[in-house]
């Protein structure tokens, strides 16, 4: 049988009856929401401090509390290095260096010898004089050990094989030049005409013995 809201009392035992209270739909669907709402909220708020707690303790170790560690820095990839490429700029020529012009030459080397002239022996030595030479002159040095002799003969090409046949001199032939060196002289015969010449360091004259000589002539000329 149903009761009606508005009695109070049962009919049977007389007993205030206490009618439930009715709530919609509605409201229970609000009131699980805002539940869900504060608890997804508190998760997260428990979340976020566990990952909090979480980075101070790996940023300070156990032990070591108050340093502050230093954080590590990531380097970034090396790229592989290339082969340096090398640029050569044209280099200008270096300027040669100014020569200046040598002196002209004013004196040429006839003989510079020690030699050993055995008895009956000569030596000629060639020069040749140019007739663009001016003052052409032997110049030099004749020693000959132990005080002896020498002959020093400046002869052309006629005067040298008339010597090598027979040990003497035309004396009608010009620039021809015969003396005799006693232990040391010094030289100075000049040439009158150009052509080709030979002075000749002679111990022809001589029986028995032999000669050292040091001889050291030039010539000089202007």
């Amino acid at each position: 049988m149903k009761i009606p809201e508005e009695s109070t009392f049962c009919t049977r035992c007389g007993e205030k009856i206490q009618h439930a209270s009715s709530i919609s739909n509605k409201m229970l669907i609000l009131a699980f929401c805002a539940a869900a709402l504060s608890l997804s909220v508190a998760a997260l708020s428990f979340f976020k401090d566990s990952l909090m707690a979480k980075n101070r303790n790996s940023a300070n170790p156990p032990g070591i509390s108050g340093l502050s560690l230093p954080t590590a820095t990531i380097s970034p990839k090396a790229t592989p290095t290339l082969p340096a490429v090398v640029v050569e700029t044209a280099k200008s020529p270096k300027p040669s260096p100014t020569l200046e012009p040598s002196p002209p030459e004013s004196s040429r080397k006839i003989v510079s010898t020690n030699l050993e002239l055995k008895r009956r022996e000569f030596r000629p030595y060639r020069f040749i004089v140019e007739e663009s030479l001016q003052i052409p002159t032997i110049t030099g040095k004749i020693s000959v050990e132990d005080g002896r002799d020498v002959e020093l003969l400046i002869v052309d090409d006629q005067g040298l094989q008339d010597f090598s046949n027979s040990g003497y001199l035309n004396r009608g032939i010009p620039n021809q030049y015969r003396v005799r060196v006693t232990s040391f002289a010094n030289i100075s015969i000049p040439i009158n005409r150009p052509g080709t010449y030979y002075v000749i360091l002679s111990n022809h004259h001589a029986i028995i013995r032999s000669k050292s000589v040091k001889a050291d002539l030039s010539l000089e000329y202007q």
